[in-house]
């Protein structure tokens, strides 16, 4: 039984040691190795404490349930958190939307305040109603 266990744990190690691991994978290994430890310390805290209990059998059935809820409780708790993560990035995003919008409004209360003013001063030249405003404005030799 010890060779075998020897066997499945370096067997582990090594499919560890050579994948990469993503962050929910990390997550619920971490989540199932503590609710190993957690689950066979109970286990085998309740095994002693049973009239005629069998502390192994106890640690061992303690592990497997904490394994599994470890494990359940890590990618929750990942998802919890890539949630709390993308509502964070859209109130981000609706925030700085709003402040383009602000800025649009205001570019059009200056343009048609300027477009007020040039009209005021009553110009001999009226401005054309298109006016190429490109990299060559300016350039002499165009």
């Amino acid at each position: 039984m010890k060779n075998l266990t020897l066997i499945v744990l370096l067997f582990g190690v090594m499919a560890c040691s050579t994948a990469t691991v993503s962050p929910l994978q990390q997550q619920a290994l971490v989540g199932g190795a503590v609710g190993t430890v957690l689950g066979a310390g109970t286990g085998a805290l309740v095994g002693s404490l049973i009239k005629n209990g069998n502390v192994g059998k106890s640690a061992a059935l303690g592990a497997g349930i904490g394994l599994a809820s470890g494990v359940l409780a890590a990618a929750a708790y990942h998802e919890y958190q890539e949630h709390k993560e993308m509502r964070e990035y859209q109130g981000r995003i609706a925030a700085n939307q709003y402040y383009l919008e602000d800025m649009q409004m205001e570019i059009g209360e200056l343009r048609q305040r300027l477009k007020q003013e040039a009209d005021e001063l009553k110009l001999d030249n009226p401005a054309p109603s298109y006016q190429y405003l490109g990299p060559s404005l300016g350039n002499a030799y165009r």
